[in-house]
């Protein structure tokens, strides 16, 4: 099957304000096979500052249990591509006292009505944080990429799959 709709790069823009709030941009690289609307879930208590398809303004609109509906643009080439920014402020929560842990979530990308959940091949998130902080590790639900990227991963990836599949004979 096609996957309605497919999101060739994600990347996200974090900038945390202090230890409560934080205002993220996400921006997504889409290939759309004429759905009308793309269903993005914030993280709870978001408030939307822009929202843009193609570079055009839009007005958000609220779909079941709050997930936000975003229009897509349709009737494009087979492979033409447009982006959809979205820049919101929302909540993160820190804990601990001598070391400090700030959990930030990201947008969701879940199906919708009768279509499949979209296709994400890549996403990048870059976190910027006060000076007064200092970063020392990484968790979540997001797999850090390698120094060679996500490309060096995939190379990997594809050369141990043809090792298993490419065997000398004898």
């Amino acid at each position: 099957p096609v996957a309605d709709v497919v999101v060739r790069l994600g990347y996200q823009k974090t900038a945390l304000a202090d230890e409560s709030t934080a205002t993220t941009t996400a921006f997504f690289e889409i290939l759309n096979n004429d759905r009308q609307f793309l269903a993005v879930e914030l993280p709870q208590g978001s408030q939307i500052q822009d929202l843009r398809v193609a570079g055009k303004p839009e007005k958000p609109r609220l779909g079941d249990k709050g997930v936000l509906l975003v229009p897509l643009e349709t009737g494009l080439k087979k492979d033409a591509s447009f982006e959809v920014a979205i820049a919101y402020t929302h909540p993160v929560k820190t804990s601990g006292a001598l070391l400090r842990s700030t959990a930030i979530l990201g947008p969701r990308l879940p199906a919708s009505g009768e279509s499949t959940k979209p296709f994400q091949a890549l996403l990048a998130w870059s976190v910027y944080y006060p000076r007064a902080w200092r970063a020392t590790g990484f968790d979540g639900n997001v797999s850090p990429a390698d120094e060679e990227g996500a490309r060096g991963t995939w190379l990997r990836s594809a050369v141990g799959a043809l090792g298993n599949l490419i065997r000398p004979v004898g």
